[in-house]
């Protein structure tokens, strides 16, 4: 659990330092919806400040470090299970 909270909060930093360099105003129900459910605010974000092509490139890097990310997670406990 410590590392879904730490993940949110640096998602949730990296979502406010990208809202002030694009000068982007998000109101509320974005900024929750960024931490209560990233996966389907983020792309609206991305497409609302970048547009539509320019979104839908960021939403498939950010699908992309997330399939990264799980898929080294599940590494790690495979060469745990075969270390023991």
């Amino acid at each position: 659990m410590v590392e879904t909270f730490a993940a949110m909060a640096l998602v949730f930093w990296w979502y406010h330092v990208d809202k002030r360099v694009r000068d982007y105003r998000a109101g509320p129900l974005m900024n929750g919806g960024v931490i209560l459910a990233a996966i389907i605010a983020l792309p609206i974000y991305f497409v609302r400040s970048r547009g539509w092509q320019r979104g839908a490139l960021a939403t498939l890097a950010a699908l992309a470090v997330f399939a990264i990310t799980l898929g080294l997670g599940e590494l790690g406990e495979w060469l745990g299970r075969q270390l023991r």
